[in-house]
This record gives C-alpha cells, sequence and structure tokens, in this order.
C-alpha cells in the first residue's frame, strides 16, 4: 500500500520533470537558430540627432515633437539624393532651415498654440513645412484640413503633376501613378484621407476612391505640405519586403519607394537658396551601371570569360558572383581547377569575385544561423527530394563560400553575397555582418520598389538600420532595348542600374553586352559593385557644409570625409566660377556645378574657397 502511494506521488514529478526537459530543449533550439535579442531594436533618434547635426541653412530639418515620431524614414530618402539635412527635438533650431519635415508619429501631436502661430509665421517668412499628419489632430490652422480620414483599403496615389514645383523629377508613369497594395489584397498600408476647408491645393489623389492624397496651403511667402501618408510605410516596409505586393507587376521599372526622394530633392532645390548636395555617383555621370554575372547554375566558363573581355575592353570592371559548391552537379559549375583558373583570370583583369554560397538552399529563408565554426571539411549541406536543406546554416554558406573564394581563387577581400531571390532571412543582416561582408544583392527592384542603394534594416524590422548596404536588382538578361529602356529612366533619377547577366552563350551574350556598355555608359558609370559601395559608404559617413564669405557669390566650403578617399562629387545650385582648395595637398576638380574632391592629400578635413555665379 505505501509503495504503491510512493509510485503515485512519484507520477506528478516525473511529469514536470520530463516538461523542465522539454521547456530546456525548445530554449536551446532557439537560441541555436536565433541570436540573442539586440537591445538596440529601439527608435534611433538619439543617435541620428548626434549623427546629423545642425551645420548650416541649407540643411533640411528633421523635426521631431514627440517621442514616437522616427526621424528614419525621411533620413534614408533624403540621404538616397545626397539631400543634407539635420534632426532635432527644438522647435527654434528647426525654424533656422527653409525645410522643416515633420515626420509621422502614432499619437498625436499637441502644439501649445504659441508654437502653432511660430510655425505659421515661419511659413509666411517664406518657409517650407512638410506634415505627416497624426490620426487625431488635423492642425486646421497650419494645414487647411477639417477632418481626416484613416483607412487600409486605398490601393493606389496619383500625383498631379503639374500643380507643384515638387513632381518635377516626376516623368515618367510609373512614377506619377504608384501602387500602395496589390488589388487582391484585404488590406494595405495606412493611409489618410485629406478632407480639406478653405484654400488648399490638391497634389495627389488615392484614385480608387477619390480622397485627397496630399495637399499644399500657402500661407504668405511659404506654404504647408500635408502628406496622407507615412514614409515608414511608403520606404521602409518596401525595403523589407513587406509591401503587400505593391509592384508594378512588369518586371521592370519600380520606383513606387523613389518617388518620395525624388519629391524631396525637387523641394529642396526648388525652396533653399545657394544648395548644395552629394551627387549619388561621381560626376559627370548621372548613376550607376552595376554589371553582374552569376556563376552558378546555367553559367558557362567560356561565356564568362567572353562578356569578361568585352568588359576589359572598355574599361569597365564587373562583379562574378560564383557559388562555391564542392561537387559536380548537373545544375551548376563544380568548384574544380578549370574554375579555380577562370576565376584568377577574372580576377587579374579587374573583376570581383563575390559569394553566392555553397548550396543555394531552396529554403535559404528557414535556415539556422549556424555556429560560425563551419568550415569546408566540416560543413557538407545536402537537399532532399522535397527542397528541405540538412545541415546548412546561413554562416555555413557565407564564411565556407568566403574563405574558398579567398583562398582558392585568390580574392584577397569577398565583401559581396548574393542569395537565392525571393527568400530573405530574418537575421540576413546579422549573418553578412558576423562573416564579414559589406553588401547584398539578392534583392530585385520588385521586391523593394527602389533603384536606389539602401541599409538592410535589422533584424528585418523597421527600426533600426544595420551596416549592409542592400543593391536591388534592375534587371536580368533580358534584350537590349528592354535593359537599356529601364536603364535610362534609373539614370533620370541618378540611380543604380544593376543588371544580373548569367553567362550561358559566349557569341549572344557578349553581343547583348556589348550593345549596352555602348549605349547607356554616357550617362551611367559602369563599376563593380565593390568600387560603387566604396564610393556610397563615404558619401554616407562624410558631413560638408556652405560658409557665406565676405561679398556677394563668395563662399567656403567645409567638407569631413569619412575616409581620405578621392573621388567623392557634389552639386551646387549655382554655377562654380572658382574653387581653391584652402587644405595644403587637396585637389579639387570644378565643373558647371559640379564640385569633385580630386585628390584629400590624405587629410580627413577640408576647406575651399568657392566663387559661385
Amino acid at each position: 500500500m505505501r509503495a504503491a502511494s510512493a509510485a503515485a506521488r512519484m507520477k506528478p514529478r516525473r511529469f514536470f520533470a520530463v516538461l523542465f526537459l522539454l521547456l530546456v530543449a525548445v530554449t536551446l533550439r532557439r537560441r541555436l537558430k536565433t541570436p540573442p535579442s539586440d537591445p538596440e531594436l529601439g527608435s534611433p533618434n538619439a543617435e541620428l540627432e548626434a549623427l546629423f547635426p545642425d551645420l548650416m541653412p541649407q540643411q533640411v530639418a528633421i523635426l521631431l515633437l514627440n517621442s514616437t515620431q522616427q526621424a528614419l524614414p525621411v533620413k534614408r530618402s533624403l540621404e538616397s539624393v545626397g539631400v543634407p539635412f539635420t534632426v532635432t527635438r527644438d522647435l527654434k533650431t528647426a525654424l533656422r532651415h527653409r525645410l522643416v519635415f515633420v515626420p509621422g508619429n502614432d499619437r498625436p501631436v499637441r502644439l501649445e498654440e504659441a508654437d502653432q502661430v511660430r510655425l505659421k509665421e515661419f511659413a509666411s517668412r517664406g518657409g517650407i513645412l512638410i506634415l505627416q499628419t497624426p490620426l487625431e489632430h488635423p492642425w486646421p490652422e497650419l494645414t487647411g484640413l477639417k477632418a481626416l480620414s484613416p483607412k487600409r483599403t486605398r490601393r493606389r496615389m496619383a500625383f498631379l503633376v503639374k500643380e507643384d514645383p515638387g513632381f518635377v523629377y516626376l516623368d515618367e508613369p510609373e512614377e506619377r501613378e504608384i501602387p500602395l497594395a496589390a488589388p487582391g489584397t484585404r488590406e494595405g498600408i495606412w493611409t489618410v484621407g485629406l478632407l480639406p476647408q478653405g484654400k488648399t491645393k490638391v497634389l495627389a489623389v488615392f484614385p480608387d476612391t477619390g480622397e485627397t492624397a496630399m495637399l499644399r496651403r500657402d500661407i504668405g511667402a511659404g506654404a504647408v505640405y500635408t502628406l496622407g501618408a507615412d514614409l515608414r510605410d511608403l520606404v521602409v516596409r518596401p525595403q523589407i519586403r513587406r509591401h503587400f505586393e505593391a509592384h508594378q507587376g512588369r518586371g521592370g521599372f519600380e520606383p513606387a519607394a523613389d518617388v518620395w526622394a525624388l519629391i524631396l530633392r525637387a523641394w529642396y532645390e526648388r525652396y533653399t537658396p545657394s544648395w548644395i548636395r552629394a551627387r549619388p555617383a561621381p560626376a559627370p555621370y548621372s548613376g550607376w551601371l552595376l554589371l553582374t554575372h552569376n556563376l552558378g547554375e546555367g553559367a558557362s566558363l567560356e561565356a564568362a570569360e567572353a562578356v569578361a573581355a568585352v568588359e576589359k575592353a572598355r574599361g569597365a570592371r564587373a562583379t562574378f558572383f560564383v557559388r562555391t559548391q564542392y561537387a559536380s552537379s548537373a545544375s551548376g559549375l563544380p568548384f574544380d581547377s578549370r574554375l579555380l583558373g577562370a576565376l584568377r583570370r577574372l580576377r587579374s583583369a579587374g573583376h570581383e569575385l563575390a559569394s553566392s554560397g555553397v548550396s543555394a538552399s531552396p529554403d535559404f529563408e528557414g535556415l539556422p544561423m549556424g555556429s560560425g565554426d563551419e568550415t569546408m571539411n566540416a560543413y557538407a549541406p545536402e537537399t532532399d527530394s522535397r527542397g528541405r536543406s540538412w545541415g546548412a546554416s546561413l554562416l555555413g554558406e557565407l564564411m565556407v563560400s568566403k574563405s574558398l573564394l579567398g583562398h582558392a581563387a585568390g580574392a584577397a577581400s569577398v565583401t559581396g553575397f548574393r542569395g537565392p531571390q525571393g527568400p530573405y532571412p530574418s537575421l540576413l543582416d546579422l549573418a553578412l555582418k558576423r562573416a564579414g561582408y559589406r553588401y547584398d544583392s539578392s534583392f530585385s527592384s520588385a521586391d523593394c520598389l527602389t533603384h536606389f542603394p539602401f541599409r538592410l534594416m535589422k533584424r528585418r524590422g523597421m527600426a533600426r538600420e544595420s551596416g549592409i548596404t542592400e543593391w536591388p536588382v534592375a534587371a536580368e538578361g533580358g534584350t537590349s532595348q528592354r535593359v537599356l529602356a529601364i536603364f535610362r529612366k534609373i539614370a533620370a533619377n541618378e540611380g543604380a542600374a544593376v543588371w544580373s547577366l548569367t553567362p550561358r552563350h559566349s557569341r549572344a551574350d557578349a553581343g547583348l553586352l556589348r550593345e549596352v556598355l555602348d549605349k547607356a555608359t554616357a550617362s551611367l558609370k559602369p563599376e563593380s559593385l565593390a568600387e560603387a559601395w566604396r564610393y556610397d559608404s563615404l558619401r554616407r559617413g562624410s558631413r560638408f557644409w556652405l560658409e557665406r564669405g565676405g561679398s556677394a557669390g563668395k563662399w567656403t566650403f567645409h567638407l569631413g570625409l569619412a575616409r581620405p578617399e578621392a573621388g567623392l562629387s557634389f552639386e551646387l545650385g549655382s554655377r562654380i566660377k572658382s574653387c581653391v582648395s584652402l587644405s595644403k595637398g587637396a585637389r579639387l576638380a570644378c565643373r558647371g556645378s559640379d564640385l569633385t574632391v580630386a585628390d584629400p592629400g590624405g587629410a580627413v578635413n577640408l576647406s575651399a574657397r568657392l566663387e559661385l555665379e
């Protein structure tokens, strides 16, 4: 009897012991697949305030009126087109600038009456106020609005391009009307229908409902613009590929997230006296032609060397993404002596070698992070008939392929990666950083609705940027007519035309490449992704400002470089009559309204005397 009683008491203990072990096992499994949470996934506003101080009146001021507003979305748009900006919480500081942008927020902003009066006076003196309205407060004295109508069912936005100078760069049909969500989706992003009262100008509408999407109210010599959507949803959400299928669906030009950078650039140039901006590509080019080739499934080494010869003859460098699979396969190139010889020749010709992983796992999006200790000898991923990977990890794909390219192919520095298009692991940015990469080029422009490079967001969230730059693919293969049509539109916006051409047929691919290079390189600089990343990271990390001289047309240009490297270009709002370096050893090149740092002379802080027309 006592034995039976003791056994009965033991059953609950065994149950809880088993439950405890199961919980421990689940926790350990999760930790192996997902790294500890990042304590820095909250708002980056404080860091942005420190990184982007008030340097000159010719900056756009991003004004934060409460803790829920986020400077990051508008920062990303302004940065894309090189418009200088400052981030501040101080109203007095913001109003020293001609353009003031007030971001959207989750809670209504309630201004004191005195502050509303100051904003209205700012506009009346010629200031430009750009508002993303809170959902509960229309600020009628500033905006001319009587009510707001928030919904998640609007699917398109159309700009009335003749009604405002901010639309001067919206010169393509894909820019004048942009998708917000696919027709079949039940809900999309939050948008706000604007219901005006009094004298206002309708600038954009939601075509599916006929409601107003953007307004301008002229006040004295200035104006107040009101946007019926948040740049977080219009710009950041597409860039993490959560945009409710809001693409054009034509497999070509996809500028829906870029139009906001173009509008902000146009407002800046129209309303800011003596403006200056950092060019997205070095003068005199409008943008980048970034040549990339995939040495994986379906590729031919003979065709690869044929296209490389065309590029070398025209002084162009390309990036070759190499899949470093260990054994022969019907679907790809084996990583053997023949491939290694070709890779060394490509590298000697000045081309870049980058990684395309080891196995091209079909379930790439679901791979665990891995330990970081993966080596070729211990890393042997396999794929079964159902498309499931066994033994694969993100760090294994990244680190083993990088090691092989570095040691076997002689690539001293492997900094770029291209994974399977489509999957987007939430830990991709962290894995790339841990493995020592600088950029990724796995997305298509239809995935992220942009032709500008951008920083991947941490953990595929919407709060903070990682240090990894994404270069979305604008075109894959194609005919010369189609490719050139897309590239012409990208060049007009000063974007990056990333072309993915898998070399399969020597004569046909070489002929296609020759025709595109001969016609596109007048406006687009042909280059490898590594070199474009170098320029882009230098531009993003540098700070510049103008200081007025003692007489009309005289200015001093100041530049703080992120690194003492040459080639960074700037555009000014006036033609440059003369430019003289004030820094020993530094050389500048000035032509028209463009100023280029030809040689910083080893310095990171430079100054120059400018005379403008």
